[in-house]
């Protein structure tokens, strides 16, 4: 089984960095590189491949995930003269540094420590680093052996990423609780997402879906390749049940956001290290991997610290088994899924914990304290 997840919640993002992707001339046929359609390129799709970038699709793809630092040289390009991308780059990857050694020193991230200024210019920074990447040209094709940005999953990256800064926004300005704002956020980034897609399948730029179609090394079997499509596919789930079924909990929503955001650029990052040699293939879906579980990790031991062991285990384990029957075996439409999700949410789930307030009580059943 292969399962299309991209427009679920994106969390597959691209390298930050391209020129209008809208906006690509007709040119002249090159010879096929695996595509199933017919391969087109420009003069602007070979000028934008620089020296050091590595497209060629004949490489064996190994599952070594090495670093070649000496090859960090080549992460500087003529596109961003001004070090605008760079300079951002490094002050959200502090960011992100600084967050999870907070985390793991004190349990926390701090958002609750900072000021609402102090949040939204940091959530800011990420927001531009997103959105600067347009500087940069990249190839209209994606590699069909190589985990690469190309100009759809750029677009996508963005939205998503956008999708995630806003959440945080929405509960930094005290409107995380409205129903009605998540909710809009999450079909808006949807509608968005497959309007892209649709717009590159029209010019016959892509041949199959974001995340179904990521390269993997070629001794991969195809059982591993579904199971890891499909851990892929039930993070991006719970991704974005996490947009419209909020914790309760001030900081907790926003860390959540920030993990998501996380696993976002950084699988962009990835791509771009990819790109330049710095990182072997494989390293993009074994670090990707573990960004992703991060959310899962935090999440857990968040809900256990106000809720029970026993709640939290329905909530999660039983939920995610529902979205991937109702998702991936009964094939039901998203827009449908996550309609029903968001009701069930706002008149059923967020009700209960109101109405019955030892649901959200550490003892209620199975202990979280002995």
């Amino acid at each position: 089984m292969e399962y299309d997840q991209i427009n679920e919640s994106g969390l597959a993002g691209p390298e930050p960095g391209s020129a209008d992707p809208l906006v690509q001339k007709e040119g002249t046929r090159t010879p096929d590189t695996g595509d199933d359609e017919s391969s087109v390129s420009t003069k602007a799709d070979q000028d934008v491949v620089e020296e050091g970038d590595e497209d060629d699709e004949d490489v064996v793809v190994t599952w070594s995930v090495a670093l070649r630092p000496r090859n960090l040289y080549k992460l500087v390009t003529q596109e961003d003269k001004l070090h605008i991308h760079k300079l951002l780059g490094v002050a959200v990857l502090t960011h992100y540094i600084f967050r999870l050694v907070s985390l793991v020193v004190r349990g926390t991230m701090g958002f609750e420590d900072e000021t609402q200024v102090r949040l939204l210019f940091w959530f800011g920074l990420h927001l531009l680093l997103s959105w600067s990447s347009f500087i940069f040209h990249l190839p209209p094709r994606r590699n069909q052996v190589k985990p690469m940005i190309w100009p759809e999953l750029r677009l996508h990256n963005i939205v998503f990423a956008t999708r995630s800064i806003l959440d945080a926004v929405l509960h930094i300005v005290g409107f995380g609780t409205v129903a009605g704002l998540r909710v809009v956020l999450v079909f808006v980034a949807m509608v968005v997402a497959d309007v892209i897609t649709e717009y590159y399948k029209k010019r016959q730029l892509i041949t199959n879906t974001t995340m179904r179609g990521m390269p993997f090394p070629k001794s991969a079997s195809k059982e591993l390749i579904d199971r890891v499509n499909l851990y892929y596919a039930m993070s991006q789930l719970f991704a974005t049940a996490g947009v419209i079924n909020i914790s309760r909990n001030w900081s907790t929503d926003i860390e959540l956001a920030f993990l998501t955001l996380l696993a976002v650029q950084v699988s962009a990052l990835l791509m771009t290290l990819v790109r330049k040699s710095v990182l072997e293939p494989a390293g993009w879906h074994f670090i990707y991997g573990i960004s992703l579980g991060l959310s899962w990790v935090l999440a857990a031991v968040r809900y256990t610290e106000t809720s029970s062991v026993g709640l939290v285990f329905i909530r999660t384990v039983v939920g995610m088994a529902c979205f991937y029957v109702i998702r991936f075996r009964w094939n039901t439409n998203k827009y449908l899924m996550w309609a029903c999700f968001s009701l069930a949410d706002v008149f059923i789930f967020q009700k209960a914990y109101k109405d019955y307030p030892f649901l959200d009580a550490p003892l209620s059943f199975w202990r979280t304290e002995l």
